[in-house]
């Protein structure tokens, strides 16, 4: 290169470098946590693709127009030795170090730095580098650049060869990801300085208030039993799932609890937390739904420093967090399939290891994971591991809805009532009864104890006001209080009542059992399936409330009716 060469302008060129030359370059330059590792990071990786002996890094902050100047000494490229802010009013620092498009010159330099006392950088430069930084974490985009420029990645030789053209091919992708991170910690010291001022409100409020500000975080389990919500069992099929419950806190199975949305499965789990040998350890509830891919493994085992771009520090995962507990996985049918076989490995030895760690820690952590979707037809779809399936399933419990449990309705309605009232005495009106049992609650528990808290909440005085219930259950109700009041029937409500179908009877129409002398010479089979096609038709078909008159489970109820092959 001729040395009367003076600065030239290079357009950037077309993508015919090696691009393999840059995996190893990425992976260095996403250790950086904050600017001096950045900075060091970047120095160490470029190397990689061109020798400099200087390096320097302006920057403008995406909020504000103040520019910044990073840079290093000669020799000692990845070392940050100052930053400090930079003032571009001239126009050769405006077409350095914030240019619009990439510069090269040779080895004279730039023509008249050595008299300029002002210039930012060595003034025994030789060969020059720069390129711009592009206006946002997308890629190089000469429109938006020249809209708002941002800064520039400028690289400085003190002797040899010029840069060679092809040389930025490589690097415009290096300077976007360098972009992404500077970002990144924008957005970090962004996110520090909220969190230390809304600490110091907490401070503040705490200090002038005589009720000290409850700070939120994840604790272990209530030692005071009372306090916990239970779980209402008072119809066969919801008595049958809390026995197998029982039987299973005796055990360290893991337990799969598979129902509708609504039907209470968390409150199931941490019912059997509290009946095992570890209800004085915590348990720690995560649905696995929300959380994102790339995090899954960092959240359930833990990271350690350095493992990725915002691990600060060590951090311990959810499985350590329930150490001697109780873990309970919401949702497992939706958890990444990266994620699976980390967790399938945790369920075989019992050890976990930090992301980005060698060290493995034995936990002793029992297991509960619950779904609402079917993992047998996810596993055909190839959607869900079926080895790890059964490491889950070491003990199933189908948790009935709403709807097959009619009993459970009126218990459930009425302590809901009392929990939203807050000491004030509300009673739940009788006749909105048929109309609550004829609704077929399809979000189950969650349901009732929301329009509970809503007709509570909202309503004045003593008297529950109907305007208030979610619709349709509204309207239901509503044409049950009218039909009421036109028949002109007195009701009773028994709040303590086993059935729900026998809570609310008209005290002159009370229906009549069927007397012994009325099935004299019928054999048993007879007996059993005159009272079930009995029960159907009383119950308009409805198995679920047919199972809960007769005293039996839904599934023993089906079983009858297959064998006895009674239609209803």
């Amino acid at each position: 290169m001729s040395s009367r060469r003076a600065a030239t302008i290079v357009p950037l060129p077309a993508a015919d470098a090696d691009y393999r030359l840059l995996v190893p370059v990425m992976k260095s330059l996403a250790g950086g946590v904050d600017t001096a590792s950045v900075f060091e990071a970047a120095g160490r990786a470029l190397q990689t693709l061109a020798p400099f002996d200087w390096m320097a890094l302006s920057y403008r902050a995406e909020r504000g127009n103040a520019l910044t100047l990073h840079r290093s000494l000669p020799g000692r490229p990845a070392w940050l030795a100052s930053s400090q802010p930079l003032d571009v009013s001239g126009r050769r620092d405006r077409a350095w170090f914030l240019p619009d498009v990439p510069r090269i010159v040779g080895a004279e330099g730039v023509r008249g730095i050595s008299e300029d006392v002002d210039w930012p950088v060595p003034h025994e430069v030789g060969a020059l580098l720069t390129i711009p930084l592009p206006a946002g974490a997308g890629g190089q985009r000469r429109d938006a650049q020249r809209a708002r420029r941002r800064g520039a990645l400028v690289l400085g030789r003190t002797g040899g060869d010029a840069f060679e053209p092809s040389l930025l091919s490589l690097l415009e992708p290096c300077v976007a990801h360098i972009v992404v991170l500077l970002e990144r910690l924008e957005w970090l010291e962004g996110f520090r300085a909220t969190n230390a001022e809304l600490r110091g409100k907490v401070a503040q409020l705490e200090q002038a208030s005589t009720t000290k500000v409850r700070t939120l975080r994840r604790t272990p389990a209530s030692t005071d039993v009372h306090e916990a919500p239970r779980w209402v069992a008072v119809d066969p099929g919801g008595r049958e799932a809390l026995e197998i419950v029982e039987r299973a806190a005796e055990t360290d199975l893991p337990v799969l609890l598979h129902g509708e949305s609504g039907t209470g499965k968390e409150l199931l789990s941490r019912t059997l937390h509290r009946m095992s040998q570890r209800s004085d350890g915590a348990f720690i509830a995560v649905n696995v739904a929300t959380l994102r891919p790339e995090l899954a493994a960092s959240e359930l085992f833990g990271h350690v420093q350095g493992a990725f771009t915002d691990a600060r520090g060590n951090r311990r995962g959810l499985l350590q967090e329930a150490d001697g507990g109780t873990l309970f996985l919401d949702e497992i049918g939706d958890m990444p399939a990266a994620i699976q076989p980390a967790l399938l490995r945790f369920l075989e030895d019992g050890f976990v290891r930090p992301v980005g760690g060698n060290d493995k820690h034995r936990v002793d952590v029992r297991v509960v994971c619950a779904t609402h979707r079917d993992l047998r037809t996810a596993i055909a779809q190839g959607d869900f591991r079926q080895d790890l399936y059964h490491r889950l399933a070491g003990v199933v419990i189908d948790v009935p809805p709403l709807r097959d449990r009619p009993a459970d309705l009126l218990p459930l309605a009425l302590r809901f009532l009392e929990e939203a009232s807050e000491g004030r005495r509300r009673e739940l009106p009788p006749a909105w009864m048929p109309a609550l049992r004829a609704w077929s609650w399809p979000g189950n528990v969650r349901e009732v104890r929301n329009s509970m808290r809503a007709v509570a909440a909202l309503s004045r005085g003593p008297d529950l006001e109907t305007r208030f219930l979610p619709q349709p259950l509204r309207g239901l109700v509503e044409e049950a209080v009218q039909a009421a009041a036109t028949d002109g029937a007195d009701y009773l409500l028994h709040a303590d009542s086993v059935r729900t179908e026998t809570a609310l009877e008209p005290v002159s129409d009370a229906p009549t059992r069927p007397s012994r002398r009325e099935f004299d010479g019928w054999t048993l089979v007879e007996v059993e399936r005159e009272m079930l096609r009995r029960t159907l038709n009383a119950t308009s078909g409805h198995r679920g409330r047919a199972a809960a008159q007769l005293g039996i489970s839904p599934r023993a109820l089906y079983d009858k009716i297959k064998r006895l092959g009674v239609e209803g």
